[in-house]
Parts: C-alpha cells; sequence; structure tokens
C-alpha cells in the first residue's frame, strides 16, 4: 500500500500540518496537492490505511460522477448511455490499481481535476457575465490544482481546444475564443517545465520507449479495457527490439488505421475523432518520450480510458436511437 514517495514512514512532512510550505513542498515538491492529501490521511487515521482507501474510492466515485455530467449534460447523451459510461468506467478492473493502491492516487486525483476543469469550461459559452467569468476561473484553477496531483493535468488544454474544434461551431477561430486563451497561454509555460524537470535530468529521450508505446497504447491498455481478463499488478509486455520486430509496424497500422477512420467520419459525427483524440493526448505525458521504470502501468490508462468509455456511451446512444 505504502511505497515510494507517497505515505511513505520515511516522510515525517505528512506527520503534521505544519508547517503547510514543509507539507506541500518538503517532499516529492512537484505534487504539493497530493502531499497535502496524504497529509490530511495521516491527520485521520496515522498509518492505518481506511481512510487512504477511503478518499481513492471517493475519488474514483467522483470522476464517474462528473463523467456522467459530461456525457449527459455537455456532450447531449442520453440519461440511460450516459449512466452505462460512467457505471462501465466506474466498474472497470483496469481502475484497479489507481483505485487500491495507495500510491497511484496522483492518477486519478489528476484525472478528477482534469473533468472537472473541462465541465467548468464547456458551462462558459451558455453563460454570461460573472457567472461565465465565476465557471472560468474555476476550470482555470482546477487545471493548477491538477498539475499539483501529476503532471498527467497538463492535457487539459489540448482536450478543451479538441472540444472547441469538434463540438462548437465557427470551429475555424477557435484558436481566437477569449475563453480558450488562458489556458493557451498557459500550456507552453507548463510544457517549458514539464521538459525541464522530467526530461533533462535524465540525459537523453527513450526513443525506445516512446516507440513501445506504439504498441502497448492499442495492444494492452486497448485490450485491457475491451476484455479485462489476465490483469497483472505488475504487467511485463515485451520491450521493442530485434526480437519483436513486428510490433511496432502493426501497432503503428492499428493506429494510423483508427485514426484515418476517425478523421473520415468527422464531418458525420465528431464522436470517434473526439475519443480517440482524448485517448491519444491523454497518454502523452506518460506515454511518449519520457523514460519510465515499465513499458505500462494501469494508472497511465485512468484518464485515456475516459475516452474510450465515452465512445462506448456514444455507441450504445446511437443505437438506442
Amino acid at each position: 500500500c505504502f511505497r515510494r514517495r507517497t505515505p511513505h514512514p520515511r516522510n515525517p512532512h505528512i506527520k503534521s500540518l505544519s508547517p503547510l510550505g514543509k507539507v506541500l513542498f518538503g517532499y516529492n515538491a512537484n505534487r504539493p496537492l497530493l502531499n497535502l492529501s496524504y497529509a490530511l490521511n495521516y491527520r485521520w487515521s496515522g498509518f492505518l490505511t481506511w481512510s487512504y482507501h477511503a478518499v481513492n474510492l471517493a475519488i474514483h466515485v467522483l470522476a464517474a460522477w462528473l463523467l456522467w455530467q459530461i456525457l449527459h449534460r455537455i456532450l447531449g447523451l442520453g440519461r440511460a448511455a450516459a449512466t452505462a459510461g460512467s457505471l462501465l468506467f466506474l466498474t472497470m478492473p483496469a481502475a484497479s490499481e489507481p483505485v487500491v493502491y495507495l500510491a497511484s492516487r496522483s492518477s486519478s486525483l489528476a484525472a478528477l481535476l482534469v473533468l472537472a476543469g473541462f465541465y467548468c469550461y464547456a458551462r462558459m459559452p451558455d453563460l454570461a457575465g460573472w457567472r461565465k467569468c465565476g465557471w472560468g476561473i474555476v476550470a482555470w484553477l482546477a487545471l493548477l490544482a491538477g498539475l499539483g496531483a501529476k503532471e498527467s493535468a497538463l492535457v487539459l488544454p489540448l482536450l478543451l481546444g479538441l472540444w472547441e474544434w469538434l463540438f462548437r461551431r465557427d470551429a475555424r477561430f477557435v484558436l481566437l475564443r477569449p475563453r480558450l486563451w488562458p489556458f493557451l497561454l498557459l500550456f507552453p509555460a507548463l510544457l517549458a517545465i514539464w521538459f525541464v524537470r522530467k526530461l533533462l535530468p535524465t540525459d537523453q529521450m527513450d526513443w525506445h520507449f516512446a516507440l513501445s508505446q506504439c504498441y502497448i497504447i492499442p495492444f494492452y491498455y486497448l485490450s485491457s479495457w475491451l476484455w479485462p481478463v489476465n490483469i497483472n499488478a505488475d504487467p511485463d509486455p515485451p520491450r521493442w527490439g530485434h526480437e519483436h520486430v513486428l510490433l511496432l509496424p502493426s501497432g503503428l497500422l492499428l493506429l494510423g488505421l483508427v485514426v484515418l477512420l476517425a478523421w473520415h467520419f468527422r464531418r458525420r459525427t465528431p464522436w470517434p475523432l473526439w475519443g480517440v483524440g482524448w485517448i491519444l493526448l491523454s497518454f502523452l505525458p506518460t506515454s511518449s518520450l519520457l523514460p519510465q521504470a515499465d513499458l505500462a502501468f494501469d494508472r497511465h490508462g485512468y484518464l485515456p480510458a475516459v475516452g474510450w468509455w465515452m465512445l462506448v456511451a456514444w455507441g450504445l446512444d446511437s443505437f438506442r436511437r
């Protein structure tokens, strides 16, 4: 349950809520909100794990509720389809690691705040005055809070731009919309900080890891959502190399076909490109050039899985109609 830089007995800063600066930045300083959540857990139950598990479960339930709100209120799906999509996300076996494994709270917490930021931003076009400004401020704060949980929240501005392009009118002028500026202007700075902190200390980019993700995404993550059997807490998929030379072209071919089909049908319906775009964009911070200890972690598929269950909910809604 306890591992590495999370609620670990060697981390003295979670054992007290003061001084607050030490709690937030004294250990694993890149994730102050995550540190604060563990400090609050320690305040409630020490190192007894019941409160940590309760918070992890609450985060997952709130994420599923926000997914329902987005599917029904923002994207216009029927209640039945939205309920089915959110329940499938809530109960998917691939969510076991970020929900049960306490050290993976960073992934679910960041995903929750991405969904909250997206929902608040998507409410803005239908409002005016101070209410519109208030929802925009909350969305911006959700982005900053998500980054305080995990760097994967960096994708929120890209998801907002994709939504504006696919689902709002006069898509050619997406970049000219004032409500999107605070997010797009913040994105280059956040990307530069992420690059300096994560990529430069490694001295080199792990191209073999990046190439391996071209088949890990379709053949491991997607298969775990489609057919969740033999789920392993510590998967060991093959790394790309001479002995697995066919994995890369087959993965690239499958991804390319999916993207081309989604692009082809974008004028008929934006949903395929929306779901595929959400999945691929959400994998960028964790499954690209940043070296990882292993090729696949179920927690890295938590936020991308939202895009998959959005597609499933849309399919169910289309079939019902």
